[in-house]
């Protein structure tokens, strides 16, 4: 390797403004990222120290952005680093570059003990760092003949665009954030502006002048990404009164696979619905993110009792006993029932699909079938 992977600083932020705008406006259309991801982008040491780069005299010719975060899930809260803004020059293209600072992304990654690790993109360009497509979205497609055959009134209920940061809305709507089973942690300063992310609208459902809930939906006003609310009737009457009162004739709703209540009246009410990868995941900790998934998804449908050991590859064996809906998984030295590759076991366990539709299930591990897919999600608004 005949360069150096340096680490930025505060004093780097308009050449590496600059220089992931022209790589990314190139191959798409015109971008400012400042303005597309405003929680990732500032002049502060602290965010220009997320980006790893390489430098030819003096200019920025490569670079990854590394971006820490918590993923709550349950009780329990893992590391997670979101890898984005991957590119190169175009003049400097297949000198190695990008693979070299992905290999040196993913080794600060697992050496700073990260559970997981996340980037969307190509499916085959990053498996060769380990990564794989896996996880699951349902999105919900919903149209305004749909909504003739409900009963759902919306009485002195109303959404409004929100376009400011009102601090003392915006702890509110954060609080109903928080209480979701599976998100991603949030700073009350970062609140608004991780909404308004990919150039998205933030709206806020009022009923008699009272926040009771909030909707983040694309700039066509076509796509929710993301509906909180205090409960579930106002999350369904949010998609109601926003589906009646858009210009567009059919809407499409993305639903964490958690919210297994929600998604089963959906399905009453939408015209269809699809399962859908949320990009590629690299898991590093196999008995946290496992640990941590089994037991979430305990809280919401019966697990059936069963004990497998997996070898996973360059990883070791893992242990997952599930005993009257209590979860234990844990590293051990005992034979494994069945041995594969990281990234067929991330699809087992992550999905979309079954786990006998991505691979033959031995006899021993058809307990799979019954807790598998896993609901590996994060929201839109937390992608890098």
């Amino acid at each position: 390797m005949d360069f150096e992977i340096e680490q930025l600083t505060d004093k780097d932020y308009e050449d590496a403004i600059d220089f992931i705008n022209m790589v990314f406006s190139m191959h798409y259309h015109p971008i400012n990222f400042p303005e597309l991801l405003p929680t990732y982008y500032q002049p502060t040491d602290e965010h220009m120290r997320c980006h790893y780069v390489v430098k030819q005299d003096g200019k920025i010719r490569a670079l990854v952005g590394v971006y820490p975060g918590k993923l709550k899930i349950g009780d329990d809260s893992l590391k997670i680093a979101r890898i984005g803004a991957v590119s190169t020059h175009p003049n400097t293209r297949d000198r190695g570059l990008m693979q070299s600072l992905m290999n040196y992304s993913m080794d600060c990654i697992k050496s700073e003990e990260y559970d997981l690790a996340y980037l969307g993109g190509l499916r085959h360009r990053y498996s060769y760092f380990g990564f794989e497509k896996c996880g699951y979205k349902l999105i919900f497609k919903i149209n305004k003949h749909n909504l003739k055959h409900t009963d759902i009134e919306n009485k002195g209920f109303k959404i409004k665009e929100i376009s400011e940061d009102y601090k003392e809305l915006m702890e509110e709507l954060k609080s109903f954030h928080d209480k979701r089973p599976i998100h991603f942690e949030r700073s009350k300063e970062d609140f608004f502006k991780i909404c308004k992310n990919w150039n998205h609208k933030l709206y806020v459902g009022l009923k008699k002048g009272k926040p009771v809930g909030y909707l983040v939906a694309n700039q066509d006003e076509n796509h929710i990404h993301e509906i909180v609310a205090e409960t579930e009737d106002i999350t369904i009457e949010l998609i109601h009164k926003f589906t009646l009162e858009n210009i567009n004739y059919s809407i499409s709703v993305d639903i964490n696979p958690i919210d297994y209540s929600l998604a089963n009246r959906l399905g009453n009410l939408c015209e269809e619905v699809e399962i859908k990868n949320v990009n590629n995941w690299c898991i590093i900790n196999w008995e946290s993110v496992l640990n941590s998934l089994l037991k979430v998804k305990s809280q919401y449908v019966p697990l059936i009792d069963g004990e497998i050991i997996i070898s996973i590859e360059d990883y070791g064996n893992i242990k997952i006993n599930v005993k009257d809906n209590n979860v234990n998984c844990e590293k051990t030295k005992e034979e494994a029932d069945f041995r594969l590759d990281t990234k067929t076991l991330m699809r087992m366990f992550f999905g979309p699909i079954k786990p006998s539709l991505v691979n033959k299930v031995p006899k021993k591990a058809q307990v799979l079938e019954s807790w598998c897919p896993l609901p590996l999600y994060i929201s839109m608004q937390d992608f890098a």
